[in-house]
């Protein structure tokens, strides 16, 4: 099992708070979002780490000691999902869980997910006292997100009108086996190149949906989670209000 950091991103909605530094760089209490994802995946017993980096690159130089750094050179033009591709010939290796680096969470998280078969995304189902605590609409922000009585994806990305119709938040988590991300890779790449590259991950996962090409499987947590997506975000889990072991 490997681990994967999606870190290519500029993070343009913190606006200047990233020009000279990396959303993944930011301190939460005291330690930068990265190193809680690095943490993490030691505390899960999973020591090999690639970082995808593309804007700032050189801010993760320091890191190369615990982790193997990969570069997406479309990072500027291209999502998430390119960034993925940068590791396909160690997905197709090797089982591996794929995290934002703009989040952070506890070990437990990943540990749910070591011994998946399928195509497996990690939702918080504590979100809605958070986004309570950072938006004061917080449904402007929040996704729809259901499951069936199997405990597979069924709905996921869009507007949501009330939060009650919201049974979970995606947390930027997945994983899947060799033999799944064939597939995904393979559906992927069914994609005209425009969109490719345009894609979020939210947004393809619906396109499994749709197409059913792949079953998604949810698994709950109920941790300690956050994003940095925003500046009041930085605020709000610096603060003495906010707990974080």
């Amino acid at each position: 099992m490997i681990g994967i950091i999606l870190a290519a991103g500029r993070g343009s909605r913190l606006g200047l708070i990233t020009k000279n530094n990396h959303k993944a760089l930011l301190l939460v209490k005291g330690k930068a979002l990265i190193e809680y994802q690095i943490d993490a995946f030691f505390r899960a017993g999973i020591n090999k780490i690639y970082i995808i980096t593309g804007y700032n690159s050189f801010l993760f130089d320091s890191y190369k000691n615990k982790v193997t750094l990969l570069y997406n050179s479309n990072w500027e033009s291209s999502n998430m999902l390119i960034s993925i591709m940068t590791a396909k010939d160690l997905l197709n290796e090797s089982p591996a869980i794929i995290s934002y680096s703009d989040i952070f969470y506890e070990s437990f998280a990943l540990k749910s997910l070591l011994n998946q078969k399928e195509l497996s995304i990690l939702y918080s189902s504590s979100w809605k006292e958070l986004w309570e605590k950072r938006f004061k609409n917080p449904t402007d922000d929040a996704e729809t997100f259901s499951i069936d009585n199997f405990g597979y994806l069924k709905d996921i990305g869009e507007p949501l009108d009330y939060l009650a119709n919201a049974f979970g938040q995606y947390m930027g988590i997945m994983s899947f086996t060799p033999k799944i991300f064939t597939i995904f890779k393979k559906i992927f790449f069914t994609l005209p190149e425009n969109k490719r590259d345009k894609i979020d991950v939210t947004s393809f996962l619906k396109h499994l949906l749709i197409t059913k090409s792949l079953n998604i499987k949810t698994i709950k947590y109920g941790g300690i989670w956050g994003e940095v997506d925003i500046p009041t975000d930085l605020e709000l889990y610096n603060s003495k209000s906010f707990y974080f072991p």
